[in-house]
């Protein structure tokens, strides 16, 4: 008889593409249904309509799928656990938040930092993404991966700029859980304590010697929380 195995989808982050993710899922392929999709403006997706594209995920994905998210990639992966509340059980958030943008009583990018990035992509997109992904691998050991040719990134720093999905976390029939690191420049871990003190989450976990790509600086580690967090969504 064959066992079931959970579905996974695989959301990348901004100046990413979906390759991102081929070692975590080739890691994962003996215990799970993996799928990694490109994101509108990224990779192989050359439409930037994001409708087009949050409409497209309901045709490849089952029930009960988790939904892994990472940065800009827990953006999209909430907005469709709240358009498709039953075909996704779980969100997991890597590096990511429901509002990347900082304000008073909310930790973040400031808006003048997000400003001058989106000012110096528009100027020169080739080097501003290959500059970023760079940084971002610093931490990441021996990862390897290829800069994809993204077409449009304007229309992820848009989301990252406006998206407000903080509302989601009280309504959604989906369990969120975040994974955040302590060295990470981009997400900080101020988050935790606010989501402890104002949406009632006790599902936060701080890796203390990570950034912002936790899945490629600890990868053992990142498969096991991975596998811990879909066991639980199973059987639970």
């Amino acid at each position: 008889m064959e066992i079931h195995k959970p579905f996974i989808l695989f959301l990348h982050g901004w100046g990413f593409d979906k390759n991102v993710w081929n070692d975590t899922m080739q890691r994962l392929s003996k215990y799970c249904h993996c799928l990694a999709l490109d994101l509108p403006g990224h990779g192989l997706w050359r439409l930037d309509d994001n409708r087009d594209f949050l409409a497209s995920v309901l045709h490849k994905i089952p029930q009960d799928c988790t939904v892994v998210g990472w940065s800009l990639g827990g953006m999209y992966a909430l907005k469709l656990a709240s358009l498709y509340p039953r075909h996704i059980r779980q969100v997991i958030m890597v590096a990511s938040s429901p509002r990347f943008l900082q304000e008073e009583d909310w930790p973040g990018i400031e808006p003048a930092v997000l400003n001058r990035f989106y000012a110096r992509y528009k100027r020169a997109p080739q080097a501003t993404v290959q500059e970023f992904i760079a940084l971002q691998t610093m931490d990441a050991g021996n990862f390897d991966y290829q800069i994809p040719d993204s077409p449009n990134l304007t229309v992820g720093l848009d989301i990252l700029k406006y998206w407000d999905l903080r509302i989601y976390l009280r309504s959604l029939r989906a369990s969120v859980h975040f994974l955040l690191g302590r060295r990470d420049a981009i997400v900080p871990v101020a988050l935790k304590k606010i989501l402890s003190q104002n949406y009632a989450s006790d599902n936060c976990t701080v890796w203390s010697k990570t950034a912002h790509m936790p899945f490629a600086s600890d990868p053992e580690r990142f498969i096991n929380y991975i596998l811990e967090k879909v066991s639980w969504n199973v059987y639970s």
